[in-house]
């Protein structure tokens, strides 16, 4: 430990600053070296190369939601084009669309029987059930 201390009392600021300075130096082949073999050392990355497999999934994922955008757009031409009721929708998209509009429907009855009023409301619904 005493050695330490004579050590770092031997070390005036004009030798840190010098000992600053070639540490600098030193680190200006750090930028050169990743540019020079940066390639090389991203290829042997595990971390490079799984990112690269998820890319390339992702991209063939959006491919794919593409074309079937494309042929559904071409389905929904066409099907206007042969001038099919209700603006060509699909068996399933007439489903859905009649179930939203039953879903409507009940909400509009329960709006319209709800005055806003819990207890009247409770009075109402239990004279509309037979109670006294």
């Amino acid at each position: 430990m005493e050695a330490n201390t004579q050590d770092s009392a031997k070390l005036t600021p004009q030798w840190a600053g010098t000992f600053l300075g070639l540490l600098e130096v030193l680190l200006i082949a750090v930028p050169l070296i990743f540019y020079r073999y940066g390639v090389q050392i991203r290829n042997k990355s595990r971390v490079i190369r799984q990112m690269r497999e998820e890319q390339a999934k992702n991209e063939s994922r959006r491919v794919r939601q593409q074309a079937r955008l494309a042929r559904k757009a071409e389905r929904r031409a066409a099907a206007t084009a042969a001038g099919l009721e209700d603006g060509g929708l699909f068996e399933n998209e007439k489903a859905v669309a009649g179930d939203v509009k039953a879903a409507d429907t009940g909400i509009k009855e329960i709006n319209a029987n709800h005055s806003g009023n819990p207890e009247r409301d409770l009075e109402k619904a239990s004279k509309d059930e037979g109670h006294p």
